[in-house]
């Protein structure tokens, strides 16, 4: 099992809303407490995190960022010990309805690839407008035309 500590890991993904037709984008954060070192996070879970990210999204693995930060100071519920935060941003896609669901899947996918008990993880839903966010896309880089930039 892999015990996170201290780490942020921020996760982007631009998904399409398929009744504008707009592009719009997803983001995600997540911060984890305890030691500042980076060795006990596998050089593949960012790799795995990108494909469950895609998965629950419905988007391609192709149009995931993530960023992960190690080294935050975190307290919750009386404890210093080791924790996630999962700050998530998406363009239409994050509701009352859709967010038990995904709650449900982050919370068993990061349970089952960290050493995080689901009691120590917080996930916080935001919805944004796709206004808010910049990016170039074109092929050759990105094979899905629906998601290239205007």
């Amino acid at each position: 099992m892999l015990e996170l500590s201290n780490h942020e890991l921020q996760i982007l993904t631009d998904i399409e809303n398929v009744e504008t037709t707009v592009p719009v984008n997803n983001h995600a954060k997540f911060i984890h407490s305890h030691k500042p070192e980076n060795d006990d996070i596998p050089l593949d879970f960012e790799e795995k995190l990108i494909k469950k990210v895609a998965s629950v999204m419905s988007v391609p693995t192709e149009v995931v960022y993530i960023k992960l930060t190690c080294g935050d100071r975190m307290y919750h519920n009386g404890s210093r010990g080791p924790m996630m935060f999962l700050d998530m941003n998406t363009v239409g896609k994050f509701n009352e309805t859709n967010n038990p669901e995904y709650t449900k899947q982050f919370m068993e996918f990061l349970t089952e690839n960290t050493n995080i008990p689901k009691n120590r993880i917080v996930i916080h839903y935001h919805d944004a407008s796709a206004h808010e966010y910049g990016f170039w896309r074109r092929a050759p880089d990105y094979k899905y035309s629906q998601y290239y930039s205007a």
